[in-house]
């Protein structure tokens, strides 16, 4: 069936008519029924759906308008937030402006997401470790091989060495399972 209702008998119009009448006054029909209307004749003029068309579109425009309040409601929360904490560590942990630049390229460097744990970070670092390598109190460890006569072909060659390493192994492994089934 094309866009023309010339071809169509009468019976064909009357009945077109008719389903036409009942989708327009049944409720539970007739704003869909009058958004197809508009859909296909743009520019015919609809009250019910122009009517709503507009005030769905301002409230869209005041939805949007909100969201974006919101979100610079939030952003001024989160920094006013952030400023506490910054002076909060700043003043618990005695830093100074240099300090505090120090703290926060190490939140930035290191991907650290709180002042206080990047203040730590940043103290640790400073302190000096103390010394904990006492030279006298070292003892003269002299290494020596076991049984020399086997390790003397590998000495330097890493692959003879790891060769006879391994036979060793398996020669101690082998003593240690037969001790112990015996």
């Amino acid at each position: 069936m094309s866009g023309s209702i010339e071809g169509l008998t009468v019976d064909q119009v009357y009945g077109l008519a008719q389903l036409t009448h009942t989708l327009a006054n049944d409720p539970r029909t007739r704003e869909s029924f009058l958004s197809l209307v508009k859909q296909g004749n743009p520019n015919i003029s609809i009250p019910e759906i122009d009517a709503k068309n507009q005030v769905l579109a301002q409230l869209e425009q005041e939805r949007q308008a909100r969201v974006a309040l919101e979100a610079r409601i939030q952003e001024k929360e989160i920094r006013e937030n952030l400023e506490r904490k910054k002076a909060d560590v700043q003043s618990r942990f005695k830093f100074s402006t240099e300090d505090m630049a120090s703290v926060e390229k190490i939140m930035l460097d290191e991907q650290i997401p709180s002042y206080e744990t990047a203040a730590k970070y940043f103290q640790a670092s400073r302190q000096v470790a103390a010394a904990s390598f006492n030279p006298s109190s070292m003892e003269s460890h002299q290494v020596s091989l076991p049984d020399a006569s086997v390790w003397k072909n590998g000495f330097g060659n890493q692959a003879a060495l790891n060769k006879i390493a391994q036979d060793e192994a398996y020669k101690a492994l082998n003593e240690i399972s037969s001790n112990n089934f015996q």
